[in-house]
């Protein structure tokens, strides 16, 4: 799980970079665990 979280935190920073929004590793931590709880928890 903490591979997936790091990839997955460096895409978040890369569309941020993308979108010119500057992320910091816990900002990008945060939406990673966020997004990966609501797949986890949603009813689909």
């Amino acid at each position: 799980m903490d591979t997936g979280v790091r990839l997955q935190r460096l895409v978040v920073q890369a569309i941020g970079d993308h979108l010119g929004v500057k992320l910091s590793n816990i900002v990008a931590t945060v939406i990673v665990l966020v997004v990966a709880l609501g797949l986890t928890f949603s009813s689909g």
